[in-house]
């Protein structure tokens, strides 16, 4: 399918001035080479690979302190309402002894 000549235009307008922005200046700005030629393997692994390990781990500790924290509230809570309905059964069972006629 043809592009319309309109289409055609604006990409050739645009192209130059895209391909001059992102090759301008970049070249020369490049990241030094971070390995030195005396480096081991074993040091450059753990430079590459600390930071991504670190935060995973440290996402991983916090999500499981925060269930666990939230797993003991719910399970105190629960005990505190077994507790409650205990006390109020044997309310009960202490209100209903009293009210009985002595023999």
């Amino acid at each position: 399918m043809p592009v319309p000549i309109m289409r055609r235009t604006a990409t050739r307008v645009i192209r130059p001035f895209r391909s001059s922005l992102f090759s301008r200046g970049y070249s020369d700005q490049t990241k030094p080479d971070t390995t030195k030629a005396g480096a081991s393997a074993h040091t450059n692994f753990y430079k590459t690979f600390t930071r991504p390990f670190a935060k995973v781990f440290l996402g991983a500790l916090f999500t499981y302190q925060v269930l666990h924290w939230s797993w003991l509230k719910l399970e105190s809570l629960e005990t505190k309402h077994q507790t409650a309905a205990e006390l109020e059964r044997l309310e009960g069972q202490i209100q209903s002894l009293s009210s009985r006629p002595a023999r």
